[in-house]
């Protein structure tokens, strides 16, 4: 795989989970490059070279809990060379790896988790998703089937089924697994905003319109990642005064507004917007 199709596989990993999170978990984040994550042999300024595993392990913690992330993976990855079996530091630097976006250390570590504990569930989301951005679709479904249903699990796990179901070309199964499997008033905007991310991927512009109306309703206060994906909506289809007010709530209260204050411009001067979310890679979640 050349390094345009890693960069773009690594993007899909971030962007799906944080679309699959929306609502969720506080804080999950918009789509994220990885142009800035460090190369394993950068090495950060100001912190002591570490050569022990167990000593980089017990550092690792320490910055892991001063919430110096950077450092805590660098540590880690220490640590791993020094103990690459011990299950407890391959955990950790896989969370770490992950939470940094060092998606290309924390892959093969999947693999290695996966033959301690079949149902590990980050390293089978991982696995599954590269699956889907490689349009292995055998591949995403085995390790989504290997996948806990406890937890995230619980939502996860119809969510990406249906994605493999309509990249697969099955749209109207896809539309069943979230139908029959997110209904309860807990999640059911969930339902609605990926019933129309379906919905518009196969052309069905009055039945996304629907949806994404029904997702916004649903949702006790619209996530960042909700209000961008239906405001990115609105503005395609001549609806620019919506996609303004949605993207004005986060401009006016501070909430996002980094990110909101030019789609709230490019709104406001009813200019065009590619699509948020092109094809079913981009859309898994």
């Amino acid at each position: 795989m050349n390094e345009r199709n890693r960069h773009r596989r690594d993007r899909v990993f971030l962007f799906a989970l944080g679309v699959a999170l929306m609502g969720i978990l506080p804080g999950a984040a918009l789509a994220q490059s990885t142009d800035a994550v460090p190369s394993d042999g950068d090495v950060q300024e100001g912190v002591p070279e570490i050569t022990s595993p167990y000593g980089a392990y017990l550092a690792g913690l320490s910055a892991t809990l001063s919430r110096d992330m950077l450092v805590a993976a660098d540590y880690m990855a220490t640590a791993l060379q020094g103990a690459p079996d011990d299950p407890e530091i391959l955990n950790r630097s896989f969370a770490l790896f992950l939470g940094e976006g060092r998606l290309e250390e924390a892959r093969p570590l999947a693999h290695r988790l996966m033959e301690l504990n079949q149902d590990h569930l980050t390293a089978n989301l991982l696995l599954s998703i590269d699956g889907i951005a490689d349009e292995d679709w055998d591949a995403a479904l085995n390790y989504l089937e290997a996948m806990p249903e406890r937890g995230l699990g619980s939502l996860l796990k119809p969510l990406l089924s249906a994605w493999i179901a309509f990249g697969r070309g099955d749209q109207e199964e896809a539309r069943q697994i979230l139908d029959a499997e997110l209904s309860n008033n807990g999640v059911e905007f969930l339902r609605h905003v990926h019933g129309a991310l379906v919905a518009e991927l196969s052309g069905d512009v009055e039945a996304a319109s629907l949806a994404y109306e029904k997702a916004i309703a649903t949702s006790s206060a619209p996530s960042l990642r909700l209000a961008w994906i239906a405001g990115n909506f609105y503005e395609r289809h001549g609806r620019s005064e919506e996609a303004a007010a949605l993207y004005r709530r986060f401009v006016d209260d501070g909430r996002g507004a980094t990110i909101m204050a030019p789609l709230l411009r490019r709104a406001e001067r009813g200019e065009e917007a590619d699509a948020a979310i092109a094809d079913v890679r981009a859309g898994a979640a």
